[in-house]
């Protein structure tokens, strides 16, 4: 498929689509409409319209937000298409928001959802956009992107020591903290950085009283 994606990217797109569409009607054992790994990624972006094959696969998604097939597997279709979330992918997203379309904005929201998880921390600009773009259109799809990249980022396993707080949630804290130092205090984008500060924070108390409880062996 790696091979076809470039010589044939529209054809590669709609196998993909029709795979995930024919989850949405057919409920089949074993059946997932696109592979647990992808040995090979596709080579679509020296695609002259890369950008389209991606509005394509966002407004399609946005078509049936119903579906929770299409926005799962949608989401991770965008991802491997995407490769990184560089420039003209980020492009991609922000006219979903500029559009004026609740649906594009959920479809967004959604793809967000399988976002590199460093993206938040890469493109500051980029969260802040996103952020006011949605906010236009109500504080709910404010917070349906914002609760998209926080789910993003605080998602995967975490490891650590008996005692002490996950390095993960430590990382996230202080990441959050020194970045909401940064911008304008109660604008969107330091309450979202603020909000993150403050999930590692109480994902560290909840650690830290499991841990005493756990030790002292009572449970009041």
């Amino acid at each position: 498929m790696s091979d076809l994606s470039k010589e044939d990217p529209e054809s590669v797109l709609k196998l993909l689509m029709d795979r995930i569409e024919l989850g949405e009607v057919e409920h089949r054992d074993g059946f997932r409409a696109l592979p647990f790994n992808w040995h090979k990624e596709l080579q679509l972006r020296s695609y002259p319209r890369f950008q389209d094959i991606l509005r394509g696969i966002r407004d399609w998604m946005a078509e049936r937000l119903d579906s929770l097939q299409r926005r799962w597997f949608g989401s991770e279709m965008f991802r491997v298409v995407a490769g990184k979330f560089d420039q003209p992918v980020v492009a991609v997203l922000e006219e979903s928001i500029d559009s004026g379309s609740l649906k594009q904005i959920e479809a967004v929201a959604a793809i967000l959802r399988e976002a590199p998880k460093d993206l938040a921390w890469d493109n500051i600009p980029f969260v802040g956009r996103l952020l006011k773009g949605a906010a236009r259109h109500g504080d709910e799809f404010a917070e349906k992107i914002g609760s998209a990249l926080l789910a993003r980022m605080t998602s995967g396993t975490r490891s650590g020591t008996p005692g002490q707080p996950f390095p993960e949630d430590v990382e996230l804290r202080d990441k959050s903290a020194r970045i909401a130092q940064t911008l304008a205090p109660g604008s969107l984008e330091e309450r979202f950085y603020r909000s993150i500060q403050q999930a590692a924070e109480a994902n560290i108390q909840w650690d830290r009283d499991r841990d005493e409880k756990l030790t002292d062996g009572r449970d009041w």
